[in-house]
């Protein structure tokens, strides 16, 4: 307070002056405090409540900013009266006009085509798609679900430009190859490194193309990632986005995130999701059905008559009668007519072309998938849990597949500032007698069937009636010397690969964890330390059984062996 006073013989003129001063210093006070700043706090939150850390809060028309902590919150000062922009990747920019008020709840709302917008990167950071260095394609939930296959990895043909999938055609138990823009090393190693929830997982190379070696068509690691538990797929093509992950990602990454709950919707959530496909054989040979096996006598003399059969004293009376048919993979024969002829395996039928004759190798392969989540979240935890139960049939006679798969994905946030995220992958797995390739059929004669031929004369014939090995020549040592097969037509690799099916029984019991935690300090509002340490374990015992040929009588044959196996990999 000022107090003022004057004498009596002071002037007019006087008073003034003293009073415009006083004015003067009044209207620099009100100046001065106008522009002294003041603080704006509040908390930033996406439309489903939850809080969005390391949000951007900027003061328009200034280079002032901060940004939310790990609980959303902000704090910033500001001129009175300023406008500030609030902004986050995936979300529209909200702009907010400060006023008297100091405490705001600001939420934000996704942005249209925001999915397409958003990536995961090598370390499990989102960003925007325009401010990565490097080609990426992402794939969600949807695509891969849609057409229930047991293999995530198959569900990707197509939806990915670049990547090219391989898959080999035996059923859920085969590999699938993936290549990302061509063979990257001349080690021949042409795998991505696949990437679950931020941690490298098993997978390896499956070749299954040793003609001469084994001919079961083996699988790979990837295999056991069950689509129903995937949330997303990005796949990483630049040798820069691979660069955290070292050379084992020369060939690109395979980045997979799970499912978990969703902080925003608070409360129990429940999901059951039931998959039935059904996988028939693609293709079979196509022929023409007018003429049966042989070729003109004119061309090659096989014996033949000079209507282009063979005939054969079938009774034992001495006398050729009976007609038959050339053993030959050429089907230049004598037209089919419908009249009896023997076959190889000693029975005589109709004269007629055996359509899809190939067909009866192979079978519909049933498959089934059950799958029950449950999801819970609150304020400072979330949780999710999965069970599913797959049964695959493979198109390989005899061959099938049965998984148990739990999946838990949870997070706790332990004090405002750190937070924990735990993810546990088990696979309790039992594969009987994983497909057998068919290059031994394609790839030579022995294993083209003719037009008078079926698969179901030799799946009954493939053994004797007292289950050795079928036995070819009227004079090779034999229990059953009359079932010999002793007629011509029969294609030796066909009913080999029928013995090898049917004979050649192998069981695969495997236990996969797959195991991760990870925790999350936010030091500051720009510094963040993360921890993480993961493992997948693997534990395997094989059973091999093949049954015996012949005889102890006539030598040794049959086979069984157990075969254990472990692999761990460790990463930290």
């Amino acid at each position: 307070m000022y107090q003022l006073k004057f004498k009596n013989n002071q002037n007019m003129k006087t008073r003034m002056q003293v009073l415009l001063a006083l004015l003067c210093l009044l209207l620099c006070n009100t100046v001065l405090l106008a522009q002294e700043k003041r603080t704006v706090a509040g908390v930033v939150k996406d439309p489903r409540g939850a809080a969005l850390a390391s949000a951007t809060i900027r003061e328009t028309g200034t280079s002032n900013k901060t940004t939310s902590d790990a609980n959303g919150a902000f704090s910033l000062k500001v001129k009175p009266g300023a406008t500030i922009v609030i902004s986050y990747v995936g979300y529209d920019d909200f702009t907010l006009k400060t006023g008297s008020g100091s405490s705001y709840t600001v939420t934000l709302q996704d942005k249209i085509g925001s999915v397409q917008d958003v990536v995961v990167t090598s370390l499990g950071v989102s960003k925007g798609k325009k401010a990565l260095g490097y080609a990426q394609t992402t794939i969600k939930a949807e695509q891969l679900t849609e057409t229930g296959t047991p293999n995530f990895a198959t569900a990707l043909y197509g939806k990915a430009p670049g990547v090219r999938i391989g898959a080999t055609p035996g059923g859920a138990t085969s590999s699938v190859n993936i290549t990302i823009r061509g063979i990257n090393s001349i080690t021949g190693k042409t795998q991505p490194l696949i990437v679950l929830d931020g941690v490298p997982i098993r997978n390896g190379e499956a070749n299954n193309s040793n003609y001469w070696g084994d001919q079961r068509l083996r699988g790979n690691g990837l295999l056991d990632i069950n689509p129903e538990d995937i949330d997303n797929i990005s796949i990483l093509k630049g040798a820069s986005a691979a660069a955290l992950y070292g050379s084992e990602a020369v060939n690109g990454v395979v980045l997979v995130t799970t499912k978990s709950a969703s902080k925003g919707k608070k409360g129990l959530g429940v999901d059951v999701n039931m998959n039935y496909s059904a996988d028939d054989i693609a293709y079979l040979p196509r022929y023409q059905n007018v003429r049966g096996p042989g070729i003109s006598k004119n061309v090659v003399d096989l014996g033949q008559s000079d209507d282009g059969f063979l005939y054969q004293d079938y009774n034992g009376s001495g006398v050729k009668d009976t007609r038959g048919v050339l053993g030959s993979s050429i089907n230049f024969g004598p037209k089919f007519d419908g009249k009896p002829t023997l076959a190889w395996d000693g029975k005589i039928r109709p004269y007629v072309a055996q359509i899809n004759n190939y067909a009866g190798l192979f079978r519909t392969a049933n498959s089934s998938s059950v799958n029950v989540a449950i999801s819970k979240a609150s304020e400072n935890a979330s949780m999710r849990f999965s069970l599913t139960r797959q049964d695959n049939q493979g198109i390989s006679l005899g061959a099938d597949n049965t998984k148990n798969i739990a999946v838990f994905n949870g997070s706790f946030r332990l004090h405002p500032k750190f937070s924990t995220d735990l993810m546990v992958n088990y696979i309790n797995q039992h594969t009987h007698n994983r497909p057998y390739s068919i290059d031994r059929l394609t790839n030579n004669f022995g294993g083209m069937m003719g037009r008078f031929d079926n698969a179901d004369w030799y799946l009954a014939k493939y053994k004797t009636s007292k289950g050795y090995r079928y036995v070819t020549g009227r004079n090779t040592q034999s229990l059953t010397p009359a079932e010999n097969i002793i007629w011509p037509g029969l294609r030796g690799d066909i009913m080999d690969y029928v013995w090898r099916v049917k004979e050649y029984n192998e069981d695969e019991y495997s236990n996969r964890v797959i195991a991760s935690m990870t925790n999350n300090w936010q030091i500051i509002d720009n510094l963040r330390l993360r921890t993480r340490v993961s493992n997948d374990f693997t534990s395997m015992r094989t059973e091999t059984k093949q049954s015996t040929e012949i005889p102890l009588a006539f030598g040794n044959s049959g086979y069984f062996g157990l075969n254990d196996y472990q692999n761990s990999l460790v990463y930290g």
